[in-house]
């Protein structure tokens, strides 16, 4: 299922230019049909029209409740009042959030160049992209090429590797615009400045995908998985993200339950390449103190309570090795608690 907005973004986007967002929050303008399409288009036609655009040149993000219509009598009114300010990144943030209890923005600075962004997202959250809408910014003179590709490698590594639900969305997006104002050379893959850029992107998007989890509805901790030693990269990539959206792992560490076979259970499940001889687990604390609890197929000896201040921390941290590559992934979630229940068995009503 693809929401309406995004058959219209898409169309907008093919020739690989925008100059503008629309977006809102409350209503996602999903399964809504020759309707829905239509708004989304009128939606550009707004912004296109407050701001003297082609509607084309137009992005239109959307986020809420699937299978209702957009009040677009209040759409036009809301338009008409917006005031455009170079601060109002923070009202902007503030402005796409759903069930998020806070505003989620990052920014850094690489040469003379600034990038920055701003995401929403608490729940449905198991990317492929994930149901948060984010959006970045940058005056750097970047070709168009390398910055879709750069775009696509750091979501890669961020968005997609992070998961609260294992509910995938149908309106995610993530769109960043340069435009090119802080004058230059134009930036690419020969140029001294492409691969700090790549970083800089990499690092908005990771941050902006870990505040996500942060957020998580209902959510405690954050939860990190570092693969190591895998046969390929898809090995290392399905052995991260497994763990961090099993629920079995997700509740033990709620309850701060040091269960750490549901991790070796969660990786076995994954359809990576392992062999039980040649795994070993660790948890990792914020300063980095490793706890070994398993070393090539063999459990070690642990105190009684030993591993439980580990997972009473406010970030759960393992570290997997599966003994038979180079490879390596890592994928962040939350934990499932009896608020997430909650939120979502009243979500409409």
């Amino acid at each position: 299922l693809v929401a309406a907005l995004l058959v219209i973004t898409r169309k907008h986007l093919a020739d690989g230019a925008a100059q503008a967002v629309i977006a809102n929050s409350g209503c996602a303008n999903a399964a809504t049909g020759e309707q829905g399409a239509r708004d989304a288009v009128e939606m550009a036609q707004l912004a296109a029209a407050k701001l003297g655009l082609d509607p084309h040149a137009v992005v239109v993000a959307s986020t809420g409740v699937i299978g209702t219509f957009l009040p677009m009598e209040r759409m036009r009114h809301g338009v008409e009042a917006v005031e455009l300010s170079v601060g109002g990144g923070l009202a902007f943030a503030q402005g796409i959030m759903t069930t998020d209890t806070r505003p989620k923005q990052s920014a850094v600075k690489f040469g003379k160049y600034t990038l920055g962004g701003a995401t929403k997202g608490a729940g449905m959250i198991h990317p492929n992209m994930a149901t948060t809408l984010t959006f970045l910014t940058t005056d750097a003179p970047l070709a168009a090429p390398f910055l879709s590709r750069t775009l696509k490698e750091a979501v890669d590594v961020s968005f997609n590797m992070i998961d609260v639900d294992s509910d995938t969305s149908t309106n995610d997006m993530v769109v960043v615009l340069a435009n090119g104002l802080a004058e230059g050379e134009e930036i690419d893959d020969g140029h001294p400045m492409g691969s700090l850029f790549a970083t800089a992107l990499t690092r908005v998007c990771a941050d902006l995908a870990k505040a996500i989890v942060a957020d998580a509805e209902g959510g405690t901790k954050v939860i990190e998985a570092v693969v190591v030693g895998a046969a390929s990269p898809e090995d290392a990539r399905l052995a991260a993200r497994e763990v961090v959206r099993s629920l079995a792992v997700k509740t033990a560490v709620y309850g701060h339950d040091p269960n750490w076979g549901r991790v070796l259970a969660a990786v076995g499940n994954s359809g990576c390449r392992m062999e039980e001889a040649k795994i070993s687990l660790w948890l990792v604390d914020a300063q980095g103190h490793e706890l070994c609890l398993l070393k090539q197929g063999s459990p070690q000896p642990l105190a009684e309570g030993e591993a439980k201040p580990y997972f009473e921390a406010l970030e759960v941290r393992f570290r997997v090795d599966l003994g038979l590559g180079e490879h390596t992934a890592m994928a962040w979630g939350s934990d499932l608690t009896e608020e997430y229940v909650r939120l979502n068995s009243l979500y409409t009503t």
